[in-house]
Formats: C-alpha cells, sequence, structure tokens
C-alpha cells in the first residue's frame, strides 16, 4: 500500500494501530554539542549550493 492510500495520519494509525505522541521535550536532557571547524566550513561552503533560490541575509549564521 502506497502513502497515498492514505488521506491522514489518523487514518494511518487507525489502521495500523499506531500511537502517535507528540513531546515537545523529546531531546531535553541531550547537551549541545561542539562544531566542528571543518564541519562549519563545509556547511558554508555547501548550503548555499543546496538552496540557491534562498539569499543569505546578514544576520543568518550557518
Amino acid at each position: 500500500m502506497s502513502y497515498s492510500s492514505f488521506k491522514s495520519i489518523g487514518e494511518i494509525c487507525d489502521r495500523f494501530n499506531v500511537t502517535l505522541e507528540e513531546s515537545s521535550d523529546l531531546f531535553s536532557t541531550i547537551s549541545p554539542a561542539e562544531v566542528s571547524p571543518l564541519f562549519q566550513q563545509l556547511l558554508e561552503r555547501n548550503i548555499p549550493l543546496a538552496m540557491p533560490s534562498i539569499p543569505k541575509r546578514p544576520d543568518q549564521n550557518y
């Protein structure tokens, strides 16, 4: 059965007896991680390639 066969998330939950649990504090116990300089450089170089039609704002840091 394809995804397009379902009209809503509720229909999927009913059909497959799935409980959808939404939690706003899912990652609250995870500490922030340091981003390495290499990873920062890769993001700065490659994000514009992935999003060419969205101009970078002066206040935006990726």
